[in-house]
């Protein structure tokens, strides 16, 4: 009788923690769960030269699959979910809970996307052309009703002729 009670007692010992320990099925957690995943499965094409299943051989796509799906549960287990868990609190999302998921997911993935090349190396001086300015200093007024041209007044700029399409003769 007395090792029932120590045998239930530690049972319960035992089960308690890990119920507590668990995380409830947030839009957030999932959203956590399933950017892990991506990213496994990312690791596994990428492995595989990112080739379509079209130019793989039967065998070759065999173990492609079997790969995806280890990485699909290995993924799944280091966010401590298993996948029927995860399947039924996905399948059960609301409207909303589904687009708090989705906005979570797309900010997980938004510092994981590549930067874009810089344009111009470091210590490279870019130039941007723009209006030009006339830089010589402003003439004193005479009087008369003229408006003085004041420092940095843009000038206008003739643009280039056109070529006339003759052939320039040969050494020029």
């Amino acid at each position: 009788m007395v090792r029932h009670a120590l045998l239930a007692a530690a049972l319960a010992l035992c089960v308690v923690p890990a119920a507590r320990a668990q995380e409830p099925l947030t839009p957030e957690k999932l959203a956590r769960v399933r950017f892990e995943e991506e990213k496994a499965l990312a690791r596994v094409d990428a492995a595989h030269g990112h080739r379509p299943p079209s130019e793989m051989s039967a065998e070759e796509r065999r173990q492609v699959i079997a790969e995806q799906a280890a990485a699909t549960e290995a993924a799944q287990r280091r966010e401590g979910v298993d996948a029927k868990t995860y399947a039924r609190a996905t399948a059960g999302l609301s409207r909303e809970e589904h687009a708090r998921m989705e906005s979570t997911l797309e900010g997980l993935r938004a510092p994981a996307a590549p930067r874009p090349p810089q344009r111009t190396a470091p210590g490279e001086i870019e130039i941007d052309y723009g209006t030009p300015v006339d830089l010589t200093p402003p003439e004193e007024a005479a009087g008369g009703g003229e408006i003085p041209i004041e420092y940095g007044t843009p000038i206008p700029i003739e643009p280039p002729a056109e070529p006339s399409g003759e052939a320039l003769p040969p050494g020029k």
